[in-house]
């Protein structure tokens, strides 16, 4: 039955795609991120879908819908940096075989990135991407919410529709998750032009904020209560209701002891003593073997370089990954790998900020401010909690990247529309409009 739904969904993206590419590239992002076949049992396992949905954005772009491409900002000249990186750093691997595996996927997520500003183009658009990270992933949200909220909360793979502890059905990555939909879904309730706004849509959002909540914390993850902190502090800071927040926060706080078990705090304990866990202190033992290594290895050791640390690390027969996006990078792509992942965050940032800052004070590009803050959050969220998982190269990063892309190039067509057809004229019409401001007759002829 699953199977089936998730075939007859695919198909019915498809057909809706078909004359437009926006719609396939929403089913991709739908589909690397959900990963459809990891909770598929029978034929739809084995059907590439994420792949399909590419190709066909990829087709009908090019036969259809060509139009001007955005601005060429740093950040697309970071991407294709990045791209280029990578793959020289994997053609001199370590261990070349699981290199060139991880490469396939890492390498089609920053170059999808890149094709998804030329598609995703006005402000519905972006809205329909936000809809898709939100609603599109509320099996594995809810799933986890649901076990937090009847007493089953743990760490480890994601119950009722995950079937293995990767992708965003690992308890640390889905913790960070659901923490950037809590910003996401409140921008949507303030600037949706898509969902009503009713007692209906606000009771559903409230729902969904909660189930984040405990999606976020409920799975022991202790990366859940970094991000939740950092997302609350960085709402509290842009509020112009601070106090009310602040009372806000205490009552979700006493709400929320109401779950809280002694095997969670007890393992949150272990962010102020890392010692005193095995699991904690074992990271501490790879960060440093990291650091020794790259010493070494200054350019990188490539994809999933981590397995040279077998025999390294005191206690384990086995390889242990590096759980943190930046001894990822650092480990696999060396100190270049390094300057330029970080660049492409730090300049996302920059670009966030910009929107936000530029547009705070125009109610008519109030959604460009709140957007650019939105994403900006977002991006503090991956920034902290990724210290903690090694998901530099999973889709939600390049997703962040590219919808900045997109709300920028946005933005520029908004003032571009706004300007005067006759720009020798434009200082006559401003004249008018502040001597007649209340005129409706002056505004139709001059507005």
């Amino acid at each position: 039955m699953k199977d089936a739904f998730f075939f007859l969904f695919a198909l019915g993206i498809i057909a809706l795609g078909i004359s437009a590419p926006f719609i396939m590239t929403l089913g991709y992002m739908w589909a690397s991120l959900l990963k459809p076949q990891v909770l598929s049992y029978g034929f739809f396992k084995s059907i590439p879908i994420a792949m399909v949905f590419a190709l066909l954005a990829f087709a009908t772009y090019a036969l259809i819908d060509r139009r001007a491409l955005p601005k060429f900002t740093a950040v697309h000249a970071l991407l294709v940096l990045w791209a280029g990186w990578i793959t020289f750093t994997t053609t001199i691997a370590q261990f070349p075989e699981s290199a060139w595996w991880k490469w396939d996927w890492a390498f089609k997520e920053i170059a999808f990135a890149c094709f998804i500003p030329l598609v995703i183009r006005t402000r519905v658009h972006i809205e329909a991407v936000l809809y898709v990270l939100t609603i599109g992933t509320v099996p594995l949200v809810v799933s986890a919410g649901l076990k937090a909220a009847l007493g089953g909360g743990g760490y480890g793979a994601v119950p009722l529709v995950g079937q293995s502890n990767v992708g965003l059905s690992e308890s640390s990555t889905l913790a960070m998750y659901a923490t950037m939909m809590i910003v996401l879904v409140v921008f949507l309730r303030k600037h949706t032009l898509i969902m009503p706004r009713n007692w209906i849509a606000t009771l559903a959002v409230a729902g969904y904020i909660g189930t984040c909540l405990l999606a976020a914390v409920g799975g022991h993850a202790r990366t859940g209560l970094v991000t939740v902190a950092v997302m609350a502090a960085a709402f509290w800071w842009y509020s112009r209701y601070k106090i009310s927040l602040a009372v806000l926060f205490m009552i979700v706080l006493a709400i929320g002891t109401f779950f809280i078990t002694d095997d969670w705090i007890q393992r949150m304990e272990t962010i102020r003593a890392p010692t005193s866990d095995e699991s904690a202190s074992d990271r501490l033992a790879i960060w440093g073997w990291t650091w020794e290594y790259v010493k070494s290895h200054p350019l990188g050791g490539g994809f999933v370089a981590y397995i040279a640390n077998l025999g390294h690390i005191p206690g384990n027969d086995y390889p242990r990954a590096f759980h943190s996006i930046y001894f990822e990078v650092l480990g696999e792509h060396g100190y270049i790998g390094f300057a330029i992942f970080l660049a492409i965050l730090l300049t996302t940032v920059k670009m966030d900020w910009g929107l936000y800052r530029r547009n705070r004070r125009n109610p008519e590009m109030a959604w460009v401010s709140d957007i650019g803050r939105a994403l900006m959050i977002c991006m503090a969220v991956f920034m902290s909690g990724g210290a903690f998982i090694g998901v530099a190269f999973q889709p939600m990063l390049y997703y962040l990247v590219a919808l900045t892309i997109s709300a920028r190039a946005c933005e520029l067509r908004m003032l571009d529309a706004s300007r005067p057809t006759f720009p020798q004229y434009a200082g006559r019409l401003e004249s008018v409009r502040q001597r007649q401001p209340t005129t409706g007759l002056v505004k139709s002829r001059v507005g």
